[in-house]
């Protein structure tokens, strides 16, 4: 029966440091949804990022590997041939052959199809946290009419930087839709890491990077409302 095995989503925020979640002791910034994660579960304080690179990261995450095992060394892109190698073990074939419903909301960025089978790919690279949660619900909808448990994986473009200018953090109202209220930062209110040289363009930086991780905390909450619906 699907109520003996337990659903599972993954949640990959891109960017997201633990110097600015409110779990892991920052005051500045606001996150009541990723708290209330940490609060029921396990916090880890001794976890490290394999890869500084976006697809090389993911793919230790998606297999347990390294990227020098698993062939992912770069960015996911056909002219690098920086894909996961064929026979290697991923989240969605494992949980494919369990039983599971497997899918992916939002950003992808590992390759190649086959070796990541997701069931449900509704890839996209859009910061509307709100259209994520109602992709997320159909998927929870769908598992549940096939009473099949869910492997769900969900991945944020927030709060990277925009990736055609690299000088944003896509906080204008037309990236991010209507129905998360954007939340202002000034410049007095950032927290200024002691490696960062403390000036007010630095701030300003900063104030905008805020913005982006509480529009992720508010897609997070979004998930649960969906969840307990």
């Amino acid at each position: 029966m699907a109520s003996e095995k337990k659903n599972i989503i993954l949640i990959v925020a891109d960017d997201l440091g633990l110097e600015y979640v409110g779990c892991y002791g920052c005051k500045s910034i606001k996150t009541p949804n990723l708290d209330r994660m940490a609060s029921s579960g396990t916090k880890f304080d001794m976890a490290f990022c394999t890869t500084a690179s976006c697809s090389g990261s993911r793919s230790s995450m998606y297999t347990g590997i390294f990227t020098h095992q698993n062939g992912q060394y770069g960015l996911n892109q056909m002219k690098t041939h920086f894909q996961t190698f064929g026979h290697i073990d991923t989240i969605p074939k494992l949980f494919n052959h369990a039983g599971y419903q497997t899918g992916i909301i939002g950003k992808v960025h590992v390759g190649t199809d086959d070796v990541y089978p997701w069931q449900i790919k509704e890839e996209s690279g859009t910061r509307d946290v709100a259209w994520i949660a109602d992709r997320c619900e159909a998927f929870f909808e769908n598992s549940k009419d096939a009473n099949k448990p869910f492997n769900l994986t969900i991945g944020y473009v927030d709060p990277h930087r925009d990736i055609k200018t690299r000088g944003e953090f896509g906080n204008r109202k037309e990236q991010y839709g209507d129905r998360v209220p954007g939340t202002e930062f000034k410049r007095e209110d950032v927290d200024t890491p002691a490696w960062i040289s403390d000036l007010p363009e630095t701030r300003q930086e900063f104030a905008e990077y805020y913005r982006a991780i509480t529009r992720v905390d508010a897609g997070v909450g979004l998930i649960f409302e969906a969840l307990e619906r």
